[in-house]
């Protein structure tokens, strides 16, 4: 009885670790995310605000993001090539 109560308790700690790390691994990840979205949305203002304007500036961040999106297997939701 005592070995069935060490793996229960061995099985606990490794899911409340893995836990741990997915929310720190998450938290950093949504902070640097987050630094890139009002970066880009800065630029993306200053343009705007500039009457500089183009298509070419908006594909350029939307293939930044699409880059991004690759890079961490994420959908893309916005397609500019049509």
């Amino acid at each position: 009885m005592q070995r069935a109560m060490k793996k229960e308790l061995i099985i606990c700690l490794v899911i409340i670790c893995s836990i741990v790390i997915g929310d720190i691994w998450l938290q950093n990840y949504t902070s640097k995310t987050l630094d890139t979205i009002s970066t880009n949305l800065e630029e993306l203002k200053e343009t705007l605000n500039d009457n500089k304007f183009s298509r070419e500036k908006v594909i350029q961040v939307n293939n930044e993001w699409d880059k991004i999106c690759k890079e961490n297997n994420a959908k893309s939701f916005v397609n500019l090539s049509e």
